[in-house]
């Protein structure tokens, strides 16, 4: 199923098929930087607000690079191949969405709210490899068994507020809260 259309009956206001975004995101202008630099400013983004107005300046960006920016996010298994998702405020959804993991092409920028309800080690391999930058300062884990690789790639210096539930190394052994502390270095709250 196209991306586009598994969203369109929940968005609110006109949403275009596939073909109709791409058709409209070829360069309509020359750039007076050159390629290589263009490039590199739409793969190294050093700003959330940014590269929101790179891409609503230019689609053709989006095509080149393309980032969903998540300021909440609820991640589970709920029967559904490859985990699923809840993103409503990202794409303006009318209300809380599932959508299919592995639909969406894109990579996520996370911020603000990560919740991860419960998955397992394959979903969760997935969901870590569509990280584009982790910028969360509220993450939840309160009833997910989490390997301390997936972890580590949650954490940053960003996250004020955690509830963690078990963190294992690869031979099974729970992490230390020690070792998890050191990892969330600005954490004000740790449930």
């Amino acid at each position: 199923m196209d991306y586009c259309n598994l969203i369109k009956e929940h968005y609110n206001g006109d949403f275009p098929t596939r073909k109709v975004f791409l058709d409209s995101c070829l360069p309509q202008k020359t750039f007076s930087l050159p390629k290589t630099i263009l490039r590199y400013i739409w793969l190294n983004p050093k700003s959330r607000d940014g590269y929101l107005k790179l891409i609503k300046t230019c689609k053709y960006i989006f095509l080149k690079n393309p980032v969903l920016l998540i300021d909440a996010m609820e991640h589970s298994k709920d029967d559904c191949e490859g985990g699923r998702i809840m993103l409503e405020e990202c794409l303006n959804l009318c209300n809380a969405t599932l959508i299919p993991l592995n639909k969406i092409a894109a990579k996520f920028w996370l911020y603000d709210f990560l919740d991860i309800v419960e998955t397992d080690k394959q979903k969760m391999d997935l969901f870590i490899s569509k990280i584009f930058r982790c910028e969360i300062e509220v993450l939840q884990l309160p009833f997910s068994t989490l390997s301390f690789e997936h972890f580590k790639a949650l954490c940053s210096k960003y996250v004020k507020r955690a509830k963690i539930g078990t963190v294992q190394y690869s031979d099974g052994s729970e992490v230390p809260i020690e070792k998890l502390v050191e990892l969330l270095p600005n954490v004000d709250y740790l449930g």
